[in-house]
């Protein structure tokens, strides 16, 4: 439910003096704001202190210091200790030998940075690359009207053609595409992945018959022309899929992706507080175009699935933004804590530094890892002063530690310090522009062909696959429940993976998370998601994270790491149709609980796995761990243009961006063992998918806004605003009282808005017809009541709190799973009876001998 207004004050502590009310918030936030994601997943956005104190409500100090239970100075969430991300073992170590400075592991990074031949090696901040993202692009003549050869050139961009007589290239569905934006040509590429052949529809086109229509309505030429599409889709007999920004409904306001990305609340915890301007800043140009393409595309996989032949689905760009945003909200809706892009990090050292040759990123999460460090360094003597011995010396020590960090980078090459990272298990990054992200992958995966890096199949050996149960009862779906029928059993943990088994129950899948007291899931204990108020809920029930991506799933308790925990999981395999896991890359851990794809299929041959890492499994890198910040920077998220700071605070974007892609490739997957009987592995990593976009849209793209930026107002606000042409920006220079030289425009714009305040300033660019959009923070996105009124943002059943369903709206129906996310181990009994046939007493014994615990 939502809270009264938490606007109050510095940490509520009114009249109690600034240094009272500082010391305590960094005593709240330290115990609130939990550890970073696991290797693999960044959900958990890492714990930093407001300098501005906003957002924080009276109170929750001391419920914050009591729910630490313990406290000790040290944010590590209990049971941390059983992360894969964290605690790395290969085939070379030996269970619970140290693993700080081993000698011979396989973790070289050497030659990883070589530069592809004839281009320059230029690794530093100032080389522009491929893409320039500035705060504002500029083009100051009026765009010209599209003509067919740069509609030829765009077809050819994205693979898009023609359709030849007869319909699709022999054996592949053909999906008619309709506009050209990147939410389409996102779309095209995952689509040509998954098997489809994407066409171009030009209006006024007689389309032959295909598997869907998608349209985006943002595109200037299919702009209010939905009634145009639903006859072009019934003439081709196939459903209909719509884009917009913000809807399509009488009076829907037209929008851009930097005002999408406004109105979700991503602009505002994007950025970084080293810029001092304190701009809000975007993780990337095409971030809410990206994110819309990847859901259609997956939504046309799940209407091939169910042979629909008829349906107008709607999606919208912010709708499907907040996806991406939900953990931020959620965060503010269970512990009132509003995430920023402003404060300083409690994990210091964290921030961007220049090393030999160019940009690395740096966080020290816990003091294990601070003396993996020193020992990297090899101890120089400042390491041991008293003040770095601990988390929260290091934060109250930071302007002595960073300038001591950065003289030892410094003496040292990017490539080095990988090598470091990888041997003493570092989480430290690369700071990557788009176009480095991208040819790292290339030379990673092997394969030139960038659509290819969004996931890739290994089919199951050839066997005497016995025949799938219930075939034939789901030959005919149902459009808006696909996959009704599937059982899926997930063992992942944090956000991405456990986001593909919410993505496959919404599709009508039956989801059973498997989990134990031992290997909780990572998100579960978390502070920074935990509910003060929840009463009579233990701590690994009260995590609004979790709850956020496991509704609607059944929870079984089972300990793999004992030989009969692993013999059930396998009986329970060999009823699912999919298994879903992150476990960090290496056989020998996945062996050791029952999870390699070999043991699995030889419990059931027609088994799809998923999984999903942060690095290409068996890649010079796969051993690396990962946290949030770092794969933004590492992904390319991070590059703002030359010149510019480089963005180290946001959301973990990569998350569902990567989770919609490998939930694709299970379609795909699924359907091809419906005809073979032989299951497969679909892999899929968060570098790989976001390498996929940075070469997508990497290359540098003429400007299609006269004007795009963010301009500051009173009271520390901000509007975004975009000109779609000359006219436009004449305008907002006449509401501003401007007037514009040949120079940026930036800086003259920025002087006219700091007079206005952003709600005034937005009404009066609207009245005027320019795109503008103020940067809501979390709890202003909660509050618009735009997405508690279409539908999405809403309190599931069995729940106390609002949550995100999924951004399909099919017929008019949301899309989504039924009821709340489970207690641990709530349906143990149940499953158990129906799956294993094993009755109360069973348990009871299983559960005494802790193999179901």
């Amino acid at each position: 439910m939502l809270r009264p207004d938490l606007r109050l004050g510095r940490c509520g502590l009114r009249g109690r003096g600034r240094g009272a009310a500082r010391h305590l918030r960094r005593r709240v936030l330290r115990a609130s704001l939990g550890a970073g994601p696991a290797q693999g997943e960044g959900a958990a956005a890492h714990g930093r202190l407001d300098r501005r104190g906003r957002g924080l409500p009276a109170g929750h100090g001391e419920q914050g210091l009591r729910a630490r239970r313990g406290g000790g100075g040290d944010a590590e969430p209990r049971h941390a200790h059983c992360r894969g991300a964290l605690v790395r073992r290969t085939a070379d170590q030996g269970v619970g030998q140290p693993d700080a400075g081993r000698a011979g592991l396989p973790y070289r990074a050497q030659g990883l940075l070589q530069h592809p031949p004839g281009e320059p090696r230029a690794l530093g901040r100032g080389h522009e690359g491929r893409r320039r993202r500035g705060h504002a692009r500029v083009r100051r003549q009026r765009r010209a009207p599209p003509d067919p050869p740069g509609r030829a050139q765009q077809q050819r961009a994205v693979g898009l053609g023609a359709t030849p007589p007869g319909g699709a290239g022999e054996g592949r569905p053909a999906v008619l595409l309709a506009g050209r934006t990147p939410a389409i040509e996102w779309a095209a590429l995952q689509l040509r992945r998954a098997g489809f052949e994407p066409r171009a529809l030009e209006r006024g086109d007689d389309p032959p018959p295909t598997a869907a229509l998608l349209v985006d309505l943002d595109d200037e030429a299919w702009r209010g022309r939905d009634e145009e599409a639903a006859r072009a889709a019934e003439a081709a007999g196939c459903p209909l899929v719509l884009l917009s920004s913000f809807g399509r409904q009488p009076g829907a306001r037209p929008g851009s992706d930097l005002t999408v990305s406004a109105a979700a609340g991503l602009l505002h915890v994007t950025g970084t507080p080293s810029d001092p301007d304190q701009r809000p800043a975007v993780l990337s140009p095409q971030q809410a175009d990206a994110l819309a393409g990847s859901f259609a595309a997956l939504w046309i996989g799940a209407l091939a699935l169910s042979g629909a032949t008829s349906g107008v689905t709607e999606l919208t760009k912010l709708e499907c933004l907040a996806i991406a945003t939900s953990w931020a909200a959620v965060q503010w809706l269970y512990t009132g804590v509003a995430p920023s892009r402003l404060g300083v990090s409690v994990y210091q050292p964290s921030r961007v530094f220049e090393a030999k040759d160019g940009p690395v990123y740096t966080i020290i999460v816990r003091d294990e890892q601070w003396a993996r460090l020193r020992q990297a360094m090899g101890e120089p003597e400042w390491a041991g002063w008293e003040i770095f011995g601990s988390q929260q010396g290091r934060l109250d020590g930071v302007e002595l530690l960073a300038p001591r960090i950065a003289e030892w980078l410094a003496q040292h090459t990017r490539e080095e310090i990988l090598d470091l990272s990888l041997r003493h298990r570092l989480p430290f990054a690369l700071a990557n522009r788009p176009d480095e992200a991208a040819a790292l992958q290339e030379q990673l995966d092997g394969e030139p062909d960038h659509a290819r890096w969004l996931y890739r199949t290994t089919p199951a050996p050839p066997g005497d696959a016995p025949p799938r149960e219930a075939l034939e009862a789901r030959t005919a779906r149902d459009p808006q429940r696909p996959l009704a029928g599937i059982l899926v059993i997930d063992v992942s943990s944090v956000w991405a993976t456990p986001y593909v088994g919410q993505l496959l129950g919404q599709l009508g899948a039956r989801v059973i998370k498997v989990e134990s007291r031992r290997r909780l899931d990572d998100v579960r204990p978390i502070m920074t998601y935990l509910d003060p108020h929840a009463e009579g809920e233990t701590d690994w029930d009260r995590s609004g994270g979790f709850r956020e991506v496991n509704r609607g799933k059944e929870s079984v308790l089972l300990d793999l790491t004992t030989a009969e925990g692993r013999t059930l999981l396998h009986r329970l395999v060999a009823r699912a149709d999919v298994l879903l896991s992150n476990l960090t890359p290496g056989a020998e851990r996945a062996r050791r609980l029952g999870l390699h794809e070999n043991q699995l299929w030889a419990a059931n041959p027609g088994l799809v796995i998923g999984r999903l890492s942060a690095y290409q499994p068996g890649s010079q890198l796969e051993g690396m761990t990962g946290y949030g910040y770092g794969m933004l920077l590492m992904c390319g998220f991070g590059y703002a243009g030359p010149d510019r700071p480089w963005s180290d605070r946001s959301i973990a974007y990569p998350d569902p961006l990567c989770a919609t892609a490998l939930t694709l490739g299970l379609l795909r997957a699924l359907e091809e063992r419906d005809r073979s009987g032989r299951g497969a592995l679909v892999e899929s990593t968060l570098f790989g998918v976001s390498a996929a976009l940075m070469r997508e849209f990497g290359a540098d793209r003429a400007a299609e806004a006269a004007y795009e930026g963010c301009l500051p107002c009173q009271h520390e606000e901000w509007i975004a605003v975009s000109c779609r042409d000359a006219a436009d920006l004449a305008t907002l220079a006449e509401v501003l009282r401007v007037a514009l030289d040949d120079g940026d425009p930036g800086a003259t714009l920025a002087e006219g808005s700091r007079v206005w305040d952003a709600q005034s300033l937005q009404v009066a660019l609207r009245q005027r017809g320019v795109i503008a959009e103020r940067v809501l923070d979390m709890r202003e996105v909660v509050r618009a009541g735009e997405l508690t009124a279409s539908g999405q943002l809403h309190v599931p059943e069995g729940e106390t709190h609002l949550h995100f369903a999924s951004p399909w709206v099919h017929d008019g129906d949301r899309i989504d799973v039924r009821g709340r996310a489970p207690r641990l181990g709530e349906h143990t009994a149940s499953v158990f009876a129906e799956l294993l046939a094993i009755d109360a007493e069973g348990l009871r014994d299983l559960e005494a001998r802790q193999v179901s615990w």
